[in-house]
């Protein structure tokens, strides 16, 4: 994947949904999509063209990421939420993709499944596909929270025993089953 200047933007109207028409420098053929500005561009190795457009909404960003193969769009998600602002910062170009920030400090990654799929795929919290349901997905998209409790950018603390603990109680009966699983059984001590 490279970074490229192949589309130039021609119109781009502001109405209730923003829409902008795209030429391509090489061939003079045009695309219409539903975003405002066109921000940046990448060639993946196949020769498919990524578009990154967003709707220039200070107060309900929403970033486009279109696939365009040829002169048809093949696949078109959207990332946002409803009153959220976000800016799209690229962070590094990979062979296989894009690592990019746009809400806060997640770490998004775009890339490219050639063969595309027909099974609706699962995408991260605030991203969501645009098209037909049973329409083929060509891009994938995931995304790495530093500041979740479960990410993968963060190392998760060690606890001391793997052994479960009941939950204090003053019931007598779940006193009795707490006595049960009192013990270490990685250790045979006391926890």
């Amino acid at each position: 994947m490279r970074k490229v200047d192949l589309f130039q933007a021609d119109t781009s109207e502001r109405t209730d949904e923003p829409h902008i028409r795209l030429t391509r420098s090489d061939d003079g053929t045009g695309i219409e999509v539903n975003a405002a500005s066109l921000l940046a561009q990448y060639r993946f190795n196949n020769g498919d063209v990524l578009l990154v457009l967003d709707e220039d909404s200070p107060y309900e960003e929403q970033l486009h990421l279109v696939l365009v193969r040829r002169v048809a769009i093949v696949d078109h998600v959207l990332i946002g939420a409803p009153y959220a602002a976000g800016i799209f910062h690229e962070q590094e170009v990979r062979p296989d993709g894009l690592l990019f920030r746009f809400e806060g400090e997640a770490m998004w990654k775009v890339g490219l499944d050639d063969r595309g799929s027909r099974v609706p795929g699962r995408l991260p919290a605030g991203a969501r596909r645009r098209g037909g349901w049973l329409s083929r997905h060509y891009l994938t998209l995931s995304r790495d929270d530093p500041a979740s409790p479960k990410s993968l950018w963060t190392p998760q603390p060690k606890l001391p025993c793997a052994s479960w603990k009941w939950p204090h109680s003053t019931s007598p009966i779940r006193r009795s089953i707490s006595r049960k699983f009192d013990r270490c059984t990685c250790a045979g001590r006391r926890s």
